[in-house]
């Protein structure tokens, strides 16, 4: 987790809004800013629970263009909110996670098994506007 406590800390992080689309992954933190979820026009149904978000929550996504092969990735974000991955049209099953409520820098983390080519990355239920993610090849 060095990796992804640098890259949250760090000034540079990657800015985008919810719908934007980058080329790769980027070898720092995304900024991403989230609408509020009644206004987030997700591409896609979320995994989350029916019920479980906060009527002024904030939602969003994401496309990364390509990831450069399949292997597991690991997904962090700086504060709570579900995670959501899609690719082939399918939402992609998590292989792991773990989450840290007392951290402020890294929040949680989860792992999916990905393939090579694009994704869709969602953001859901999230109770700031802005949230950092760092997105690599998970390390063991």
């Amino acid at each position: 987790m060095a990796t992804e406590l640098a890259w949250m800390q760090a000034a540079d992080a990657v800015a985008v809004k919810s719908g934007a689309e980058i080329a790769a992954l980027p070898a720092k933190a995304v900024a991403l800013t989230l609408p509020r979820t009644n206004e987030a026009a997700l591409p896609a149904q979320s995994g989350i629970k029916e019920g479980a978000l906060a009527a002024d929550s904030y939602s969003g996504f994401l496309t990364i263009k390509a990831l450069p092969k399949k292997a597991v990735y690991q997904i962090s974000l700086s504060k709570h909110a579900w995670i959501d991955v899609v690719q082939g049209e399918k939402l992609a099953e998590t292989v792991s996670f773990n989450g840290a409520p007392e951290c402020p820098i890294v929040r949680k983390s989860v792992r999916f098994e990905l393939g090579e080519g694009p994704l869709t990355l969602m953001i859901v239920g999230s109770d700031v506007e802005t949230v950092k993610i760092a997105i690599r090849e998970a390390q063991d």
